[in-house]
């Protein structure tokens, strides 16, 4: 885990409210969880949503809304501007979650308030390349950031992207890990019906997670004799598309657990994912980009061995801590972690190996689950909460 509280620049006193922006409240996703435990580890008086969408039932009342109803990103923004400035003054501190927030959060210092300004970037940059309006949102990265008064990151490489495209004061980064409630971990029910050896991904279904690849990996073990179950734990715009994969390469699909005769499991968003984390599974992440993945932290609190694409940021430092990364290895120090795969036969037989071996060799399995134990005890929310606070000082 990588926590740099010493780079903080400690005549930023702390302000007499506290409040944090973000663009909404939904379940489904790992920026809001990391929200929602800032929230109730710290001082913060409101939370200001951006858009209409709250799932934490116990944070309604300390929510508000700075624009109802729709319109497009420009206007939103706009208008949530003018609505934050008439909330805040200057001696309060406004802590910012992803770029959307990010960007109302610093203009309205520049333009109204002046007041303490600190964003949380929850992904790598690189994310945007692959998005059509993605040059924009790296442009007004570039403009905005270095106004911010801190730049908390979840990863130590998504830090080091940033401070390739923003030019500030290094003392402005800090870098604070997802956190994780490893004691809720420890007592979560295992869910019936799993089956004894199993893949499982959790995400949503974007292009970002690269679902294709696991559903084609899951088609080549098939050939090779190997009929590991797929379970995918997620919902998103993709949904539709992966369903029609699967059939048109032969594969059979079920949104139950107790179908036998199916290849691969689509169980859709579960506000408890940690309960699928059972009997011999495998966490398989296949991803373009990522920031610190949740998902994967929780597998790894749960004691599963996880194999993943080296992609930007954060599976790196969770499993191959101090290590360099080389095309040719596999095995690292907390799991397996190799190249982003592609749908072509190289890949696909180097992950269907490596996926072979961890599941048939009982010492290997069991080595990589006790280290998925130890590195997510570095995770833990009492450890998180510590940096965050002293972050606020």
């Amino acid at each position: 885990m990588v926590i740099f509280p010493n780079m903080v620049n400690k005549s930023l006193s702390l302000g007499s409210n506290n409040y944090i922006l973000i663009n909404s409240l939904s379940k489904k996703g790992g920026a809001e969880k990391q929200c929602c435990f800032v929230f109730k580890k710290l001082e913060v008086k409101k939370i200001f949503l951006i858009n209409d969408l709250n799932d934490y039932k116990d944070l309604k009342v300390f929510s508000t809304v700075l624009v109802k109803g729709r319109y497009n990103r420009f206007f939103k923004l706009v208008f949530s501007v003018i609505k934050l400035s008439k909330k805040i003054s200057k001696t309060d501190t406004v802590i910012s979650f992803m770029e959307l927030s990010n960007f109302i959060n610093i203009i309205t210092k520049i333009i109204y308030t002046k007041h303490r300004c600190i964003i949380s970037v929850r992904i790598s940059p690189d994310y945007y390349k692959s998005l059509w309006f993605g040059n924009l949102i790296i442009i007004l990265m570039k403009l905005l950031y270095p106004f911010s008064d801190r730049i908390i990151t979840n990863s130590k490489d998504n830090m080091d992207s940033l401070k390739k495209i923003i030019h500030t004061s290094d003392s402005k980064f800090e870098v604070i890990n997802n956190a994780i409630d490893l004691q809720a971990v420890k007592n979560v029910k295992i869910t019936n019906y799993l089956p004894k050896k199993y893949l499982i991904s959790m995400g949503r279904l974007v292009d970002q997670k690269n679902i294709f690849f696991q559903i084609s990996l899951v088609k080549y073990l098939k050939k090779l004799g190997q009929n590991y179950k797929l379970l995918i734990l997620g919902d998103g715009p993709l949904k539709g598309k992966i369903k029609l994969s699967i059939n048109s390469i032969g594969l059979e699909y079920s949104s139950k657990l107790d179908k036998s005769d199916c290849d691969i499991i689509m169980l859709g968003h579960k506000d408890e994912p940690m309960s699928y984390f059972g009997n011999r599974c495998i966490f398989l992440s296949t991803s373009f980009n990522e920031g610190m993945p949740n998902s994967m932290l929780e597998a790894m609190a749960r004691a599963v061995p996880i194999i993943s694409s080296n992609c930007p940021t954060g599976p790196k430092e969770l499993l191959a801590e101090n290590e360099l990364f080389e095309d040719d290895k596999k095995y690292y120090k907390n799991g397996v972690l190799l190249p982003i795969p592609s749908i072509n036969k190289l890949d696909l037989s180097n992950w269907s190996g490596v996926v072979i071996e961890l599941m048939d060799n009982s010492n290997l399995y069991n080595h990589f689950s006790k280290r998925s134990v130890l590195k997510a005890e570095q995770f833990s929310s009492k450890i998180i909460s510590s940096a965050w606070k002293e972050s606020l000082i």
